[in-house]
């Protein structure tokens, strides 16, 4: 259980630091997030990046921004684009089924 839990954590990191920063970061990162979560055990994700990375502040500082920023975005635009859109026409497709084999 916490060994996923702790694989869900590590892919979703990466894939937010590929979509930030170059590839040959991003390879250091995910090797060394790799180390920090079976030493960490999950706990510390942010301090076991500061420890590990050793980045200098302009770098660390690009870390600790854009770690949440694709988060929210990516959570929040999927949902308002999908849940509007589609919704509304399984309902009319349902209450047209409807209707017509009970008239």
């Amino acid at each position: 259980m916490g060994q996923r839990l702790c694989l869900s954590l590590f892919l979703c990191l990466c894939l937010r630091l590929c979509l930030c920063l170059s590839l040959r970061l991003c390879l250091r990162l995910c090797l060394c997030l790799s180390l920090s979560l079976s030493l960490s055990l999950c706990l510390s994700l942010r301090l076991s990046l500061r420890l590990c990375l050793r980045l200098p502040l302009g770098l660390s500082l690009r870390l600790s921004l854009c770690l949440p920023l694709p988060a929210k975005p990516a959570d929040r635009t999927p949902g308002l684009l999908e849940n509007p859109n589609p919704a509304p026409r399984r309902d009319h497709a349902t209450t047209r089924r409807a209707r017509t084999p009970r008239a």
